[in-house]
Protein backbone atom coordinates (compact mmCIF):
# COMPACT_ATOMS: atom_id res chain seq x y z
CA UNK A 1 0.00 0.00 0.00
CA UNK A 2 2.83 2.49 0.77
CA UNK A 3 4.18 1.79 -2.51
CA UNK A 4 0.58 2.39 -3.95
CA UNK A 5 0.41 5.62 -2.74
CA UNK A 6 3.97 6.82 -3.22
CA UNK A 7 2.65 7.82 -6.85
CA UNK A 8 1.09 11.15 -5.57
CA UNK A 9 4.51 12.28 -4.21
CA UNK A 10 6.06 11.27 -7.68
CA UNK A 11 3.66 12.82 -9.84
CA UNK A 12 4.37 15.78 -7.55
CA UNK A 13 8.03 15.64 -8.05
CA UNK A 14 8.18 15.14 -11.94
CA UNK A 15 5.77 17.91 -11.84
CA UNK A 16 7.38 20.44 -10.23
CA UNK A 17 8.98 22.97 -12.19
CA UNK A 18 8.06 21.28 -15.34
CA UNK A 19 4.21 22.36 -15.45
CA UNK A 20 1.92 24.85 -14.39
CA UNK A 21 1.58 24.66 -10.33
CA UNK A 22 -2.30 24.25 -10.82
CA UNK A 23 -2.12 21.42 -12.90
CA UNK A 24 0.51 19.96 -10.86
CA UNK A 25 -1.55 20.39 -7.50
CA UNK A 26 -4.21 18.95 -9.18
CA UNK A 27 -2.61 15.81 -10.50
CA UNK A 28 -0.58 15.08 -7.03
CA UNK A 29 -3.95 15.97 -4.56
CA UNK A 30 -6.40 13.84 -6.12
CA UNK A 31 -5.90 11.06 -2.87
CA UNK A 32 -6.54 14.07 -0.18
CA UNK A 33 -9.83 13.73 1.46
CA UNK A 34 -12.08 16.66 2.76
CA UNK A 35 -11.51 15.16 6.39
CA UNK A 36 -8.01 15.42 5.87
CA UNK A 37 -7.23 11.45 5.91
CA UNK A 38 -6.43 11.43 2.35
CA UNK A 39 -2.83 11.08 1.15
CA UNK A 40 0.04 12.42 0.46
CA UNK A 41 -0.05 15.63 2.19
CA UNK A 42 -3.10 14.73 4.72
CA UNK A 43 -5.17 17.91 3.72
CA UNK A 44 -8.70 18.83 4.47
CA UNK A 45 -11.23 20.29 2.09
CA UNK A 46 -11.03 24.03 3.44
CA UNK A 47 -6.75 23.66 1.60
CA UNK A 48 -8.41 21.68 -1.70
CA UNK A 49 -9.56 24.02 -4.83
CA UNK A 50 -12.71 22.83 -6.82
CA UNK A 51 -10.73 21.09 -9.53
CA UNK A 52 -8.62 19.31 -6.71
CA UNK A 53 -12.32 18.05 -5.13
CA UNK A 54 -13.45 17.15 -8.82
CA UNK A 55 -10.24 15.12 -9.94
CA UNK A 56 -10.82 13.08 -6.41
CA UNK A 57 -14.40 12.26 -7.58
CA UNK A 58 -13.52 11.73 -10.68
CA UNK A 59 -9.95 9.39 -9.92
CA UNK A 60 -12.98 7.30 -7.57
CA UNK A 61 -15.38 7.37 -10.63
CA UNK A 62 -12.53 5.68 -12.48
CA UNK A 63 -11.56 2.82 -10.26
CA UNK A 64 -14.84 1.97 -9.60
CA UNK A 65 -15.86 1.87 -13.50
CA UNK A 66 -13.62 0.88 -14.73
CA UNK A 67 -11.90 -3.01 -15.01
CA UNK A 68 -8.80 -3.56 -13.10
CA UNK A 69 -6.07 -6.72 -13.24
CA UNK A 70 -7.56 -7.03 -10.07
CA UNK A 71 -11.76 -6.54 -10.48
CA UNK A 72 -14.31 -6.13 -12.70
CA UNK A 73 -16.44 -2.73 -13.38
CA UNK A 74 -18.48 -2.32 -10.63
CA UNK A 75 -22.42 -1.63 -11.65
CA UNK A 76 -23.87 1.82 -11.43
CA UNK A 77 -25.60 1.07 -7.94
CA UNK A 78 -22.79 -0.14 -6.52
CA UNK A 79 -20.81 2.72 -7.66
CA UNK A 80 -23.47 5.34 -6.53
CA UNK A 81 -23.75 4.07 -2.92
CA UNK A 82 -19.96 3.68 -2.76
CA UNK A 83 -19.50 7.55 -3.64
CA UNK A 84 -22.88 8.20 -1.22
CA UNK A 85 -20.64 6.64 1.33
CA UNK A 86 -17.64 8.33 1.06
CA UNK A 87 -19.84 11.74 0.88
CA UNK A 88 -20.95 10.94 4.45
CA UNK A 89 -17.25 10.02 5.66
CA UNK A 90 -16.39 13.54 4.30
CA UNK A 91 -14.08 11.74 1.80
CA UNK A 92 -15.67 13.00 -1.30
CA UNK A 93 -17.00 16.80 -2.17
CA UNK A 94 -20.75 15.95 -2.29
CA UNK A 95 -21.59 19.20 -4.45
CA UNK A 96 -19.62 17.29 -7.20
CA UNK A 97 -20.76 13.69 -6.52
CA UNK A 98 -24.02 15.11 -6.73
CA UNK A 99 -23.51 16.70 -10.28
CA UNK A 100 -22.27 13.15 -11.04
CA UNK A 101 -25.05 11.77 -10.30
CA UNK A 102 -27.11 13.67 -12.08
CA UNK A 103 -25.52 13.23 -15.37
CA UNK A 104 -24.62 9.55 -14.40
CA UNK A 105 -25.20 8.24 -17.40
CA UNK A 106 -24.29 10.98 -19.88
CA UNK A 107 -20.53 11.00 -18.10
CA UNK A 108 -20.48 7.08 -18.15
CA UNK A 109 -20.59 7.26 -21.94
CA UNK A 110 -18.35 9.71 -23.02
CA UNK A 111 -15.74 8.27 -21.03
CA UNK A 112 -16.16 4.75 -22.17
CA UNK A 113 -16.18 6.66 -25.50
CA UNK A 114 -12.93 8.58 -25.15
CA UNK A 115 -11.65 5.29 -23.35
CA UNK A 116 -12.38 2.75 -26.11
CA UNK A 117 -8.87 3.60 -28.09
CA UNK A 118 -6.88 2.80 -24.86
CA UNK A 119 -8.85 0.43 -23.56
CA UNK A 120 -8.17 -1.38 -27.18
CA UNK A 121 -4.49 -1.04 -26.66
CA UNK A 122 -4.97 -2.22 -23.41
CA UNK A 123 -6.37 -5.16 -23.97
CA UNK A 124 -3.43 -5.65 -27.26
CA UNK A 125 -0.88 -5.13 -24.32
CA UNK A 126 -2.11 -7.47 -21.81
CA UNK A 127 -2.28 -10.08 -24.39
CA UNK A 128 1.05 -9.61 -26.23
CA UNK A 129 2.23 -9.53 -22.24
CA UNK A 130 0.55 -13.07 -21.29
CA UNK A 131 2.12 -14.74 -24.81
CA UNK A 132 5.55 -13.32 -23.89
CA UNK A 133 5.09 -15.00 -20.64
CA UNK A 134 4.28 -18.32 -22.01
CA UNK A 135 7.60 -18.07 -24.38
CA UNK A 136 9.85 -16.91 -22.02
CA UNK A 137 8.75 -19.97 -19.28
CA UNK A 138 9.56 -22.35 -22.49
CA UNK A 139 13.11 -20.76 -23.00
CA UNK A 140 15.08 -23.82 -23.76
CA UNK A 141 19.00 -23.97 -22.72
CA UNK A 142 20.28 -22.79 -26.36
CA UNK A 143 18.08 -19.67 -26.61
CA UNK A 144 17.65 -16.00 -24.38
CA UNK A 145 15.39 -13.74 -23.36
CA UNK A 146 16.47 -11.03 -25.65
CA UNK A 147 15.26 -13.41 -28.90
CA UNK A 148 12.05 -13.82 -27.37
CA UNK A 149 11.71 -9.73 -26.41
CA UNK A 150 13.16 -8.96 -30.20
CA UNK A 151 9.52 -10.30 -31.81
CA UNK A 152 7.78 -8.22 -29.80
CA UNK A 153 5.81 -5.87 -32.09
CA UNK A 154 6.90 -2.47 -32.58
CA UNK A 155 3.21 -0.27 -33.05
CA UNK A 156 2.84 -1.36 -29.07
CA UNK A 157 5.36 1.29 -28.00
Amino acid sequence: MDVMKSHVRHTDAILRGNIDDTIRRIASRHHERLDGTGYHLGLDGGELTFSERLVAVADVLSALGGVRTYKDAYPKEKIIAILDDMVARRHLDGTIVAMVKNRYDHVMDVVNAEAADVLALNDRVNAEYRSLMERINRIGPDEDVYSVLSEVPRDLF
